[in-house]
């Protein structure tokens, strides 16, 4: 397009609708003025667009499992590079059971205070933006219990967990402690039993202090020889979602009552480290097998076997696994 003149050429550009009229003497003022606007717009364009508010939010932790005493640092997440211009708030609605510090960047530091579960919600002051981060609170000192034997599989009854599934697969997602909170460890059978049994001990006097539901029940295993066309060599659970910062110490219970041979089982636990224990079952009511002290792996798995140890003396090498408590220790240092 061709102008008669700059001042059509600049009315133009700047898509200017109003008159405007000058001579020669004021073409150079003009011109600076109009430099001085376009200038100014743009360096205000600018300023609006470094003071847009962030458009979205995610949380660095999505849930949280914690023991008694245990802190955690949860974050809000924002795009990259973009600093937030809202103002937030963190809230819980279980406040009782969590002490919370927030920090300039909103992160919060959760400490667990009591047993339970709570909703940890950080929210923009304007309500446009909100995250959740569920949390579980458990004691770990107090034990989880797991007993074996037939039943309803994963029903909870005076502070024991039932594990009734003796094939591969069978499991309990979500453990409750002995006092029954959910602690979201799971038990999963990883090697198979032979059967179940109720003919173990009834009345029993350890420190596990089991009911006669848990004391009579037992998964059965033999080592040696096929029994009821089946042969079991041995018998694997792998523990999942323990904290791979902590030590456990396991406590193993096996009895087959109105039996005088030796039927003595090794119960091994293995993570980072490992230990192992013998236990004769045959008519046991008192004693237990300890293995103490036994860090998870870095995926938070700990893993037991169960065998005939070499000192059983019945013919098929039967074992047995009637009960199983384990409970946190110490933290690694």
């Amino acid at each position: 397009m061709i102008f008669p003149d700059k001042l059509s050429q600049i009315k133009h550009i700047c898509n200017m609708k109003k008159f405007i009229t000058f001579n020669k003497y004021n073409y150079t003022g003009y011109l600076f003025a109009l430099m001085v606007i376009c200038f100014s717009s743009c360096g205000e364009e600018d300023e609006g667009v470094g003071e847009r508010l962030e458009q979205s939010m995610g949380l660095y932790t999505t849930s949280a499992s914690l023991n008694l005493g245990d802190e955690i640092t949860i974050a809000p997440k924002f795009a990259p590079g973009v600093t937030p211009k809202r103002t937030y708030e963190w809230t819980a609605d279980n406040p009782d059971i969590v002490s919370m510090v927030v920090d300039e960047n909103y992160a919060v530091t959760l400490t667990a205070l009591s047993e339970g579960t709570t909703n940890l919600t950080i929210t923009s002051a304007d309500g446009v933006l909100s995250r959740s981060c569920p949390v579980r609170i458990f004691d770990g000192k107090a034990g989880i219990n797991v007993s074996f034997g037939p039943g309803s599989n994963g029903s909870f009854s005076d502070g024991w967990n039932l594990l009734s599934s003796i094939l591969d697969g069978g499991m309990i997602s979500n453990l409750k402690t002995s006092t029954g909170y959910g602690t979201g460890i799971a038990i999963n059978v990883t090697g198979r039993f032979n059967q179940t049994g109720s003919t173990g001990e009834s009345e029993t006097d350890t420190e596990l202090e089991m009911p006669e539901h848990v004391s009579s029940g037992y998964f059965l295993g033999n080592s040696w020889t096929v029994f009821q066309g089946v042969i079991t060599e041995q018998s694997t659970l792998t523990l999942e979602g323990l904290d791979s910062d902590k030590r456990y110490n396991f406590y193993f219970f096996g009895s087959r009552a109105a039996y005088t041979d030796y039927r003595s089982a090794r119960y091994s636990v293995r993570g980072a480290n490992e230990g192992a224990d013998d236990l004769n079952g045959s008519g046991n009511s008192s004693e237990l097998a300890y293995v103490t002290g036994i860090q998870p792996n870095e995926n938070g798995e700990i893993f037991i076997t169960i065998q005939a140890s070499e000192e059983n003396s019945s013919k098929q090498g039967f074992y047995y696994l009637n009960a199983m408590r384990f409970a946190v220790a110490e933290e690694v240092k």
